[in-house]
């Protein structure tokens, strides 16, 4: 697999500039600490007027215990 370069708080970038998506960030990082691209796929990008999109990216991790309750 590929590894991703992540470590710690993300903060240099403006799109989680947002308190909430901070957390929200935070959270997955947390949770999901050795995710990684799968060897081999490429993710699915589409274009609109103002800006190149990320419509699809599967990601490969190690299942851990579930928290909370779901509500």
């Amino acid at each position: 697999m590929m590894r991703l370069p992540v470590s710690g708080r993300v903060h240099s970038l403006t799109i989680f500039a947002d308190p909430q998506a901070l957390v929200a960030l935070d959270e997955i990082l947390r949770r999901i600490p050795d995710f990684a691209i799968p060897d081999g796929y490429t993710p699915v990008y589409s274009n609109s007027s103002v800006a190149r999109n990320m419509d699809e990216l599967k990601l490969a991790f190690t299942p851990g215990h579930r928290e909370g309750d779901g509500a």
